[in-house]
């Protein structure tokens, strides 16, 4: 390091933000509340904002500086501000920090305090530009900049590479890249792994879309375009055999191609419907695999043998084996066990495929993969780590380092979009860059869509409070909790504080909010009143995953999810007063969930099978299928004459009519290029208002360039 760039940091130290100070070289803000890193593009709007302390920044200034432009620009622009205020445990409506300006910009109102810096500079006078001016009275905005511009250039990669020899234990530093998708051939980066790497390190497979329609596409990393894998019509989840000459994929059925296209073919497995998003070769053409009737993972040996690996201790809270990684000896396999949980609640376990014996090397993490190098990386939400591992004794031989922050993690499967390739080439997906592919949008009748404004952060689930004034939607920024939004005034307050939560909905009166929550134990059903200081009160006690649906109209009852080790998702009711236990009203092997009660109270929609149902309540009882394409997550219009539900990446509308009989009309497109939605796990992406205007996350048009991460030489 060279002593000006020492300086420099060490003196950035040093700045003060009210009660807060922010350490560049370590991207790490400390005060009151303990530590905490920011994104890069939070460093940025905050380099941004400290130019000009006290003074308004037009949010024009703020996209020119950090590069971005149009509506997604503006929705990143407050997501990083949401990131700040949280940050500095500020709030929009009495800002401490961060003032929102009358014209849509932001102005720091905190005091800043850098006197250290001032006194460095006056000492560095053969720095060039501002920091050479040593005959300034007071350390001015500008020179502040240029400091910290020095600063950010040369910590952009250190922002995502934790310590300095955490990327390459050689100390030699791993090669950083970018390589950008266009957004309509992009990897739908959704619940299961997104790409794969090919084991020589030089090109990447992965699926754009899941509607059956689209095939594989192949990305060489030294060139700028994708190709489609020929004969993979309708693949996703790919991954490469050990040599990197075939590719297996799931499309229907579990398939093999050659890598450079050709002829499929299907591999018979013995199984009903296997998951090849958790697969792995064995160089001997042994496949490993996940087998969705059991949750357990079985192997395939060359000749057609298949036999079961492990069994899900249900009892024991496992709900599914998933992320199966081969070890070099081909004999053991590390893996993840999922507890129907949030990603930090699985663990990494070591499988003996000859012996049957397993045991755990890591409590909280996923989607483990070993290194030559000798580490086990593996996945906590928003973060890749690794663990020093000792492959004969197989077992960690020291504690976990964080290796990059802001991976983009599944909250709930434990999926986590990296893959690193034999060569020790890593290629990993962002949150900041795949929330730049998307925003939350208002839809009008018209078909037009209008940005939301709301600082959302990484948004997901968003429900509208009754009267539309208000939104209740999980922010996955840092963590995962609940927080509420006022659309009318502005400003937001965090709900949620303990454990993990998601899927808020809202009670009919708009008082009180249900949401799910892992607190004490797998996710069971709480709710709170949201103009109360109180704390949230548990509805449910159970040791099985429970996901709130729909309250009915009169505020009586709520219908939920819950998971079975039997019978998969089903669907209970519970009544809303002391005492009360719940009680099953849909219970098959088909996966019911998404329960919604109609504005009267006398239908329920639901999803079963992957399609959505409508289902009469009391009295003669009638059950009717929407037909069309796969739909999941079901919403009433307010007149209860009309039914909205997703397909993967679309918005379709039916016609209810409940006379003479119960009867749904054919299905009609509201809006394409939503968000990929996640099958059987109720993950919402849209609500409607009060007013028939729809608020969902959607891609943005046109759609952005995906960004992903190379570091080539990361696992040598």
């Amino acid at each position: 390091m060279k002593e000006g760039q020492g300086t420099g940091k060490r003196l950035l130290s040093a700045v003060r933000i009210g009660a807060y100070r922010w350490d560049p070289e370590l991207n790490r803000i400390i005060g009151p509340g303990g530590e905490r890193e920011l994104e890069p593009l939070a460093m940025e709007v905050l380099t941004c904002l400290l130019d000009k302390p006290g003074r308004a920044v037009p949010l024009r200034e703020l996209l020119d500086h950090a590069g971005k432009d149009g509506a997604a620009g503006k929705q990143i622009i407050a997501r990083a501000i949401a990131q700040l205020r949280r940050t500095f445990d500020d709030e929009a409506q009495s800002p401490r920090y961060i003032q929102r300006t009358e014209n849509g910009g932001y102005r720091l109102v905190a005091a800043v305090s850098h006197t250290a810096v001032m006194q460095s500079m006056r000492g560095r006078s053969a720095m060039p530009g501002p920091l050479g001016e040593g005959s300034r009275r007071r350390f001015g905005p500008t020179a502040f900049v240029a400091v910290l511009v020095l600063a950010v250039a040369g910590l952009l990669l250190a922002l995502w590479l934790v310590g300095s020899r955490s990327g390459s234990p050689g100390g030699a530093e791993p090669v950083v890249s970018t390589i950008s998708i266009p957004g309509e051939h992009a990897p739908a980066l959704t619940w299961f792994r997104s790409f794969a790497i090919s084991p020589a390190g030089d090109r990447i497979v992965y699926a754009a879309s899941l509607d059956g329609k689209s095939p594989l596409y192949s990305r060489y990393l030294d060139r700028d375009e994708s190709d489609p894998v020929d004969g993979t019509l309708g693949g996703y989840a790919p991954f490469f055999s050990p040599d990197g000459r075939s590719i297996g994929y799931s499309s229907g059925a579990f398939r093999r191609i050659p890598a450079e296209g050709g002829t499929a073919v299907e591999i018979n497995l013995g199984r009903g419907v296997v998951d090849s998003a958790s697969a792995c070769w064995a160089p001997n053409g042994t496949l490993i695999f996940r087998d969705f009737s059991t949750d357990a993972l079985f192997r395939l040996v060359p000749g057609g043998k298949v036999t079961q690996l492990t069994q899900v201790d249900f009892g024991a809270g496992e709900r599914a084996h998933l992320w199966p990684h081969l070890l070099p000896d081909n004999r053991h396999v590390v893996f993840t066990v999922w507890r129907g949980g949030s990603i930090n609640d699985s663990d990494v376990e070591l499988l003996d495929t000859e012996t049957g014996e397993r045991r755990t090397l890591v409590r909280g993490g996923s989607a483990p993969r070993y290194l030559r190098d000798g580490r086990l990386l593996f996945a906590r939400w928003g973060t890749l780590l690794a663990i020093p591992f000792d492959p004969d004794r197989l077992e960690p031989t020291g504690p976990p380092e964080a290796i990059l922050r802001g991976l983009m993690t599944d909250p709930l499967t434990g999926a986590a979009h990296y893959a690193v390739a034999d060569s020790g080439t890593l290629v990993y997906a962002t949150w900041d860059a795949f929330n730049a592919t998307r925003g939350l949008y208002w839809l009008d009748e018209n078909g037009r869509f209008e940005p939301e404004t709301a600082d959302v952060g990484v948004a997901l689930t968003p429900r509208l409070s009754p009267d539309g004034s208000r939104l209740a939607i999980t922010d996955g920024t840092d963590a995962l909790h609940v927080w509420i939004h006022d659309l009318q005034r502005g400003g937001a307050e965090r709900l949620t504080t303990d454990g993990t939560n998601l899927w808020p909905i809202w009670s009919p009166d708009g008082r009180r909010v249900v949401f799910g929550s892992e607190r004490s134990g797998p996710f069971n059903l709480y709710w709170k009143d949201v103009d109360s200081d109180g704390l949230a009160e548990r509805l449910t006690r159970s040791d099985r995953v429970q996901i709130p649906g729909s309250i009915r109209p009169d505020g009586k009852v709520l219908a939920f999810s819950e998971f079975s080790p039997k019978t998969g998702w089903d669907i209970w009711t519970l009544r809303l007063k002391p005492d009360t236990e719940p009680r099953p009203l849909l219970s098959t092997p088909q996966h019911e969930t998404s329960p919604a009660f109609s504005p009267d109270g006398r239908l329920l929609a639901y999803t079963s099978g992957g399609r959505v149902h409508v289902r009469s309540l009391g009295g003669a009882e009638a059950d009717v299928r929407v037909e069309g394409s796969a739909g999941q997550d079901p919403r009433w219009s307010a007149d209860g004459r009309q039914l909205y539900f997703r397909t993967p990446k679309q918005l379709m509308v039916v016609p209810i009519e409940t006379r003479p009989k119960l009867r749904a009309g054919p299905p009609v497109l509201v809006a394409r290029d939503l968000p990929m939605s996640v099958p059987v796990i109720d993950m919402p992406t849209y609500d409607l208002a009060p007013d028939g205007r729809i608020l969902t996350l959607r891609v943005h048009d046109p759609a952005p360039r995906l960004r992903l991460e190379v570091l080539a030489g990361f696992g040598r």
